[in-house]
């Protein structure tokens, strides 16, 4: 009788992450089982840069760059970098448009650049049931509102530190890192536009 090979697995692509951010660095590792289910890819380890959020895209470019490599040395078929926008009066794709450009100016490897707006904490709160099972952290976390969809728009950092209560204040590892092992990525998806962002680019082939 004639054995039939066993259908070999395709190999999934190996997305690297850089981005500027101690929370992010720390936190989004416990999203990644959700992601990579969701993306049918790899995630690597995030890489942070040094990187002045408002300063000129070259000079983010070139920041991001050093990380870009580190992460092509690490075996990444492709890297999304993920930043804060800071302003929230500024256009986050046009900017990320901008960055990326410079960018393709000075690095083979593909990226695709995303940015949170405004911060990490808009996509903290993007999943409010996972701010109610934190809630030994967030003891005021029923006061955590906004309008379905609108994470990306509240004043996310104010609204956290005051669901902190008086015995305790946020700080973005131990909080990030404590929420996000309890973050949906779907649910976040839903409620922030740049989160959203994020989880296409990361799935992008």
């Amino acid at each position: 009788m004639v054995r039939r090979a066993p259908h070999a697995r395709p190999n999934r692509a190996r997305v690297g992450i850089v981005t500027e951010g101690d929370g992010e660095v720390k936190g989004l590792p416990h999203l990644y089982a959700q992601l990579e289910r969701s993306a049918g890819v790899q995630l690597l380890k995030p890489i942070k840069a040094n990187i002045p959020p408002m300063a000129p895209p070259p000079l983010i470019a070139r920041r991001i760059e050093t990380g870009v490599r580190l992460a092509g040395a690490r075996g990444a078929d492709r890297v999304v970098v993920a930043l804060d926008s800071e302003d929230p009066h500024c256009c986050p794709g046009e900017r990320s448009k901008i960055i990326r450009a410079e960018l393709a100016r000075i690095c083979a490897t593909e990226v695709s650049v995303v940015l949170k707006h405004c911060k990490l904490e808009n996509w903290l709160i993007a999943d409010l049931a996972a701010l109610e099972t934190c809630s030994g952290l967030f003891p005021n976390w029923a006061n955590v509102t906004y309008p379905q969809g609108r994470a990306d728009t509240a004043d996310a950092y104010r609204m956290l530190s005051n669901a902190t209560g008086r015995r305790d204040h946020y700080t973005k590892i131990k909080h990030a890192e404590r929420l996000l092992r309890n973050c949906n990525v779907q649910t976040m998806a839903s409620n922030s536009r740049s989160f959203s962002k994020f989880l296409k680019e990361i799935a992008s082939s």
